[in-house]
């Protein structure tokens, strides 16, 4: 991986030898739109790693009722797939459905490793998906929420509604950024900082239920899961290392809202994800799931 990265940063130093829809900052690859996040092989780990923890939290890999659905074949939609992890893992538990994985960036799995029964397409769903009107059974999104705008929600609820097919499924599957303990720190106001300087409001997460009602779902339910940092097991553990590498890549963004350096940043990044384990700490996953009339 590191060796990977100095190439990286030998043949892509600048973001004039990208694509328009790409920048790299501080050696890290950023897409041209609202996204705080990277998109490039590091974040595509840290991904690949958060689906094998919410897989263990949620116990299993969705909420909605879909199951016997999934079982006899269905069309299935990943909107804002990543690295594609979900995708790959449903292709594989359900051979009979069709999933397709779409993302504004391309860091998808290789052609030879996919299951026969998937595939991955690049696209921006702010700016419309490309499905025709009722021709999908279920949508599933995940972790977006520093990706969307409110109207932007707006827009990409209202598409997901159109996409699926009558009695067709949409599930919302989110994270609250803000921890339940220890107190909420600096560097946490700094990601809320930087989210709000680009028009993300963090706290819809709490409105995914009305975000669906408003666009007219039924049979709407939603939740929240607890997500331990730390402690709790091999998952807590997991999940405060994904934290850390969340943090890092927040980095390029929020160390310069906080006048750190990127060494003041990782310090601050490390003694706060040692305050974990001793304060027991843990963040809501709040999810909504509706099926179109």
């Amino acid at each position: 991986m590191a060796n990977e990265r100095e190439t990286d940063s030998l043949t892509l130093s600048s973001s004039s030898d990208l694509p328009d829809d790409f920048k790299y900052v501080n050696n890290r690859r950023f897409t041209e739109t609202a996204y705080l996040l990277p998109n490039d092989k590091d974040e595509a780990s840290r991904l690949d790693l958060q689906h094998l923890i919410f897989r263990q939290l949620v116990h299993g890999n969705f909420q909605a009722p879909v199951e016997d659905d999934l079982v006899s074949g269905i069309k299935v939609v990943d909107v804002g797939c990543g690295a594609g992890s979900w995708v790959m893992d449903m292709a594989r538990d359900y051979p009979a459905s069709t999933f397709i994985g779409v993302d504004v960036g391309d860091t998808f799995p290789k052609a030879v490793d996919r299951p026969p029964n998937c595939n991955f397409l690049q696209a921006d769903v702010t700016k419309g998906l490309p499905f025709e009107d009722k021709s999908i059974d279920y949508v599933f999104e995940r972790t977006l929420v520093l990706a969307f705008t409110p109207s932007d929600w707006e827009n990409v609820v209202k598409e997901f509604k159109r996409v699926l097919k009558p009695g067709g499924w949409v599930e919302l599957f989110e994270v609250y950024i803000r921890l339940e303990r220890p107190p909420n720190t600096p560097l946490i106001d700094a990601m809320v900082a930087v989210s709000l300087s680009r028009g993300i409001q963090i706290e819809i997460v709490w409105e995914l239920g009305k975000l669906l009602r408003r666009h007219g779902f039924h049979d709407i339910e939603e939740d929240y899961v607890c997500c331990p940092l730390g402690w709790g097991g091999r998952v807590g553990e997991l999940n405060a290392y994904n934290a850390e590498m969340f943090y890092m890549a927040m980095m390029p963004k929020a160390a310069p809202l906080l006048n750190f350096t990127n060494e003041e940043y990782t310090t601050v990044v490390k003694r706060h994800i040692q305050s974990f384990i001793p304060q027991k700490t843990w963040f809501k996953a709040p999810y909504a799931f509706g099926r179109k009339p």
